[in-house]
């Protein structure tokens, strides 16, 4: 009897363990120190001064020295041969400017090297140069219909990630022509609500604190608009105007055309029930618990090491006593 008890005891114990434990912090990946701005495929125009770059910065200016960018090489049939190159600063981007200027049709592999301590950060890029200018006037901004729906958004509290809220939402969405399709990463995309430039809203406390990272150009391309209902979250409800402002690294921009759009939680349309979730088989006792799955990472988690060490002073109790 006094076996059953302990082996139920060492069972409640483990399944206890097994749980996750409250999380400590939201854990956070630093954000990258620079990087290149080219097409999907290494696309950059004829027309821009060069090879964009952004982050930390490649010329020492006390020394004149741009030994961060460590490879330039210019494709001629097989061959890559190195050429010389300028660094040009505009705005906040600096441009790899290969001798001579970039001509559609060539071909870089460029190599920046970022040191610091004794770790080196490694960024590489391959650039196909392509005729420009770029059609930015030929984009087009799309509005979703508005749909009442749950939306992520920094936590109230110091632990969790992230919180998730009802909202009425409407969503911006650029549209590129198949001409431009191929720059898309190579764009940035600014939201002008009202008027005013507003910067996409963090969904996380890991996109809170990246807000203050100046380093983190890119504007989300697919940008919520929403009004919260239960909180003090996003727009005002009520009717607003929304524009999307493309823009190059080398400063040319194109403002869409304003579109008018609501979002207010008192008069959304009611969005239909979700279809039910499927039934899932019982799992076995094999398997194990279902795995946690979180919006970011927490520190903590299940402490195995206490299972293994009851399991063991368990075995070598039954052993004592026979």
């Amino acid at each position: 009897m006094w076996e059953v008890a302990g082996a139920l005891v060492v069972v409640v114990v483990a399944v206890a363990a097994m749980r996750p434990s409250t999380a400590e912090a939201c854990s956070c990946r630093a954000p990258p120190r620079g990087q290149f701005f080219v097409g999907t495929n290494g696309e950059t125009p004829a027309d821009a001064p060069g090879i964009a770059w952004s982050g930390d910065a490649l010329k020492s200016y006390m020394e004149d020295d741009p030994s961060h960018v460590t490879k330039v090489e210019r494709h001629y049939g097989r061959s890559r041969n190195p050429v010389r190159f300028s660094l040009v600063k505009r705005g906040r981007f600096e441009f790899i400017a290969p001798e001579g200027g970039l001509r559609a049709g060539e071909r870089y592999d460029v190599v920046v090297e970022m040191k610091w301590g004794s770790r080196t950060d490694r960024f590489e890029t391959a650039v196909k140069v392509e005729a420009g200018p770029l059609a930015l006037a030929e984009a087009r901004l799309v509005l979703s219909p508005r749909r009442r729906e749950t939306v992520d958004v920094p936590p109230q509290d110091a632990v969790s990630c992230s919180d998730e809220i009802e909202a009425d939402v409407v969503r911006a969405r650029v549209e590129l022509p198949p001409t431009l399709e191929p720059y898309r990463d190579y764009l940035l995309y600014a939201t002008i609500v009202d008027g005013e430039p507003r910067e996409s809203p963090p969904r996380s406390a890991c996109g809170q604190r990246r807000r203050q990272q100046p380093r983190q150009l890119r504007w989300l391309e697919y940008d919520p608009l929403f009004a919260a209902c239960d909180r003090e979250d996003g727009l005002a409800p009520g009717v607003h105007t929304v524009a999307v402002r493309l823009e190059t690294p080398d400063g040319r921009t194109f403002t869409t055309p304003e579109q008018r759009f609501e979002v207010d939680c008192a008069t959304s349309p009611v969005s239909e029930a979700p279809a039910p979730a499927p039934i899932e088989a019982p799992r076995s006792a094999e398997a194990g618990p279902p795995p946690v799955t979180h919006g970011c990472a927490l520190s903590g988690g299940p402490r195995w090491w206490l299972v293994v060490a009851l399991a063991v002073r368990r075995r070598r109790g039954l052993r004592g006593r026979s």
